[in-house]
């Protein structure tokens, strides 16, 4: 089961269904905060980058890597041919290469 996680405007941190507070602006923009701590901080304006806690200082001071939050790898698919019950694998490939009327006779 997948839980649907929102990020703190501030702290960049992960906000958990049922946790946080919502602020709305006079302008109606909702911004979503973690803790008090994070909330009180950003009304005062000051940068998320100069507080050492936030994902953004960690960031800017190259503690994480700017991708390592977001992004996974993937592993490439490999297609294997294999050979089916009763056919070898040189048999299916010597049809692939035969024309349609040889096929067909």
């Amino acid at each position: 089961m997948v839980i649907k996680t929102e990020s703190c405007v501030f702290s960049e941190l992960r906000v958990y269904p049922g946790h946080g507070q919502r602020y709305v602006t006079k302008d109606g923009r909702c911004w979503l905060f973690i803790a008090k701590k994070s909330r009180c901080i950003a009304l005062r304006k000051v940068k998320a980058q100069k507080i050492r806690w936030t994902v953004a200082w960690r960031r800017l001071n190259k503690k994480i890597k700017a991708g390592e939050l977001t992004r996974k790898r993937k592993r490439k698919v490999v297609r294997i041919q294999r050979a089916i019950n009763g056919i070898t694998l040189e048999d299916i490939q010597k049809r692939r290469t035969q024309k349609q009327e040889d096929k067909l006779a």
